[in-house]
């Protein structure tokens, strides 16, 4: 990888026939519902100046809905398999007021999972307005290698800040591709948020049918309003350092404004002046409308109709700047597609010292629905240990029975100096069960990185 400083604020990086092999392997998820999973980007190339090109977002209360660019489509299969990448190049940083950043990657065939090589290009710029308020554009493209299909975004957004307090959010973008019609996202986000309250309206938009082929989205048709509002106190009581009261309301809609999904938050946490938290949702109500039959875990299905169902949850969290903290989370999904769901959740963390640590996240779910019961055991666990400034490890153990997966990934990095490492590292997954029951994939893997100044 080369990287050019053009000025003193705008930098260049190129790489070629990049290896990803010290990147930290994703945390195991499970799908509880029928749409696609977040997972963040880890590989170090596209962690750089991400900044930059995080625009186009939306979210509901904890998940992601939408990012416009995530990175991660690039150089990854949708089953997370390395696609090659043959050569990148990125611009980033700042000319006066303006922030600018484009990216270009080329990559090879991945043909056991039919994905053609494919050419990928962003560029973003934003322009700084006011006192902290911006306006920016941006354009994706992705061209498929040997056809003449492509996918282009287009897109213009905006953050204006009014009053020290009052925040509008704006983005909209169309998205184009051969012989089709052009597809439409759009976003509004008000919110007035003070220490005291916080108040406000977000409309999120998504044509059917729309493509993005370097975006992250959950679904599209659909129009979701979201009014929230919330009320943080902070009480004249010696152990209370603020408190919180929160409701947010979701109603998601297709195009042909048929009630699809409709989620009710109502939140009330304390957070102690030891430094832990408490939060409570005393009542979630939930409707889902399924409209195609999808399999909740291998061997249970649920079938089309509509649902109804309401979450009672509590988590209590430690101070994490203790030696010891931990996380412990219930939840209860009363009348879950037609049934019913326990998950529990507890995450310890132990830092013994700067060169010693552990964390471990465990969780439990626990569901029944009329066509089966399940039983998941989801554990991600990392071990830290430094030997010396330059000799650094790191130990990932996970399981996941849903998947029949068990896994084990052991990383050694050597700083001979600064900026330049050796990584030599283990990888290997196991099936525990199911009909690849005994599979064993290992991985042994080497890397320099070298640096030369000139």
């Amino acid at each position: 990888m080369l990287k050019y400083r053009i000025t003193s604020s705008l930098t260049a990086d190129l790489t070629w026939r990049t290896d990803f092999a010290q990147t930290e392997v994703d945390d195991q998820q499970v799908d509880l519902e029928r749409f696609p999973l977040f997972f963040p980007e880890k590989r170090e190339f596209f962690q750089e100046g991400a900044g930059i090109f995080d625009f186009g977002v939306a979210n509901q209360e904890g998940r992601r809905d939408m990012r416009l660019f995530h990175s991660r489509r690039i150089g990854l299969s949708p089953a997370r398999q390395p696609i090659p990448i043959i050569a990148g190049g990125r611009i980033t940083g700042r000319i006066k007021g303006t922030t600018l950043g484009m990216l270009n990657v080329q990559t090879e065939a991945l043909d056991s999972d039919s994905i053609p090589a494919s050419n990928y290009g962003v560029f973003r710029v934003k322009q700084d307005v006011l006192e902290r308020s911006t306006i920016g554009g941006f354009v994706l493209n992705r061209e498929l290698a040997g056809s003449n299909d492509f996918n282009r975004l287009i897109g213009l957004d905006s953050t204006f800040v009014f009053r020290r307090y009052f925040t509008l959010d704006r983005f909209v973008a169309r998205s184009m591709e051969p012989d089709e019609d052009a597809k439409w996202v759009s976003s509004v986000n008000a919110t007035w948020e003070s220490d005291l309250l916080l108040a406000g309206m977000e409309f999120f938009s998504v044509d059917e049918d729309f493509r993005n082929d370097l975006g992250f989205r959950r679904r599209d048709d659909m129009r979701r309003y979201s009014p929230k509002l919330a009320f943080s106190p902070r009480p004249n009581i010696r152990w209370v350092r603020q408190m919180l009261f929160s409701a947010r309301w979701d109603t998601v809609f297709n195009h042909s404004n048929e009630l699809v999904r409709r989620i009710d938050h109502y939140v009330a946490q304390v957070s102690f002046q030891n430094g832990s938290v408490l939060r409570t949702s005393p009542s979630h109500y939930n409707f889902d409308r399924v409209e195609r039959d999808f399999e909740i875990t291998p061997g249970v299905t649920v079938p089309v109709a509509d649902y109804t169902w309401n979450v009672y949850s509590v988590t209590y969290r430690t101070n994490p700047a203790r030696a010891l903290s931990s996380r412990f989370a219930f939840t209860h999904r009363a009348g879950y597609y037609g049934g019913d769901l326990f998950v529990y959740g507890f995450t310890p963390l132990l830092k013994l010292n700067e060169d010693v640590s552990f964390s471990a996240g465990y969780t439990i779910n626990d569901g029944s629905v009329p066509d089966g019961d399940f039983l998941e055991h989801i554990v991600n666990a990392r071990v830290n240990y430094n030997f010396t400034n330059q000799w650094l490890t790191s130990t990932t153990i996970q399981y996941n029975n849903s998947d029949n997966f068990f896994g084990v990934n052991l990383r050694l990095n050597y700083i001979f100096r600064p900026g330049d490492d050796f990584f030599l590292i283990y990888n290997e997954g196991r099936r525990t069960g199911g009909p690849l029951d005994g599979e064993k994939d290992r991985i042994v893997q080497a890397k320099l990185t070298y640096s030369f100044d000139f």
